[in-house]
């Protein structure tokens, strides 16, 4: 492997004869050791490979490079079953992509096969770390010309001068995110009557599961501004869901709340925050009768948001979050509500 990455990253040096014969060894080579002799020992080997050379290289320059790698659009076959084969492939096209950054290649063809309800855990973490880096290397802004610039960045918020956003989900992938949202909507009203375990090995827990590992990518990386479009939309209410659900998350391992508090820290815009608090600051947004824990919770959101985004929240704003507050003082039910409300408080 280190002579291999030797002869790319030294491609510089060789004529155009060398070159032809080089590319031709990358080839036959990586066919046979990524179809026939990838192991967990030498996947930690070639992880390392992939997210390395492209940082030192334009890897574009080795076309058998690139095609090799990123040719998986086999492994989303939900009828194969070498699991831990089709992941580390995954996961290794995942770090040369994020190593490229927006001099990616065509996405077109991988993102038609792409699945998000894979049965198997550790191919759905790998596909939402894959879509996850797709995500960001496709946020970078790329307009035609400076006038086009300029009448976007005037015609943006109606002229409150925020201008356009620095980053932004491009127009297919917005669609494949939201059809995802809607899907598991979809697959929500199929679990009735199945306990956890029947509902663990259901469509709605395999995309749900898929989309929860992608937004826990998301909000740890660089670009998590991202993803504020579909925070009050899309993403609390569908972490609200699971919430709800703390059987199957419990059974599955998936830590809801920590990510449901990150979501709060998330930088945002002010024409944004609105629709955040009307959805977190209504009493009933989990479902009509909170349980305490609920209510500990949504009261622990409100206070990590206004701290994140106090020195833009206007007057109203503040009443509002303050009025909530105030009216988990007087909570009749639980006095650990009314402990927590007050603390929030002061």
């Amino acid at each position: 492997i280190e002579i291999v990455a030797a002869l790319i990253s030294g491609g510089k040096y060789l004529t155009s004869d060398e070159l032809k014969k080089r590319d031709d060894f990358v080839n036959t080579y990586l066919e046979k050791c990524l179809n026939r002799e990838l192991n967990q020992d030498s996947f930690e080997i070639w992880s390392t490979f992939c997210w390395w050379l492209p940082t030192l290289v334009d890897v574009r320059r080795c076309k058998p490079l690139l095609e090799r790698f990123g040719n998986i659009n086999e492994l989303f076959d939900i009828n194969r079953d070498t699991v831990a084969h089709q992941a580390s492939r995954i996961l290794m096209y995942r770090n040369i992509l994020a190593g490229i950054g927006f001099r990616y290649p065509d996405m077109t063809e991988l993102l038609t096969h792409i699945k998000f309800d894979y049965p198997h855990d550790q191919i759905r973490e790998a596909i939402a770390k894959l879509f996850c880096t797709i995500t960001q290397n496709e946020c970078t802004p790329s307009l035609p010309n400076p006038e086009t610039l300029m009448e976007r960045e005037m015609n943006t918020d109606e002229g409150k001068g925020l201008g356009l956003p620095m980053k932004w989900v491009s127009s297919r992938l917005d669609k494949i995110i939201k059809e995802q949202f809607a899907d598991i909507e979809a697959e929500h009203e199929k679990l009735k009557d199945l306990t956890p375990q029947q509902i663990l090995k259901s469509r709605y827990f395999y995309l749900s599961s898929t989309i929860f590992y992608w937004i826990e990518e998301m909000t740890s990386g660089p670009n998590k501004i991202i993803i504020i479009p579909y925070v009050a939309k899309y993403i609390l209410p569908f972490l609200m869901r699971l919430l709800l659900q703390k059987d199957v998350c419990k059974l599955a391992g998936l830590d809801i709340t920590t990510l449901f508090l990150a979501i709060a820290y998330i930088p945002s815009r002010n024409d944004g925050i609105n629709d955040v608090l009307n959805l977190i600051c209504d009493p009933n947004c989990f479902n009509e009768a909170p349980s305490s824990y609920q209510l500990k919770l949504q009261i622990a959101f409100v206070q990590h948001y206004l701290s994140s985004q106090l020195l833009q929240l206007t007057d109203a704003q503040k009443e509002k979050i303050s009025d909530f507050i105030i009216s988990n003082i007087y909570n009749e039910q639980y006095v650990e509500v009314r402990d927590r409300a007050a603390d929030v408080l002061s």
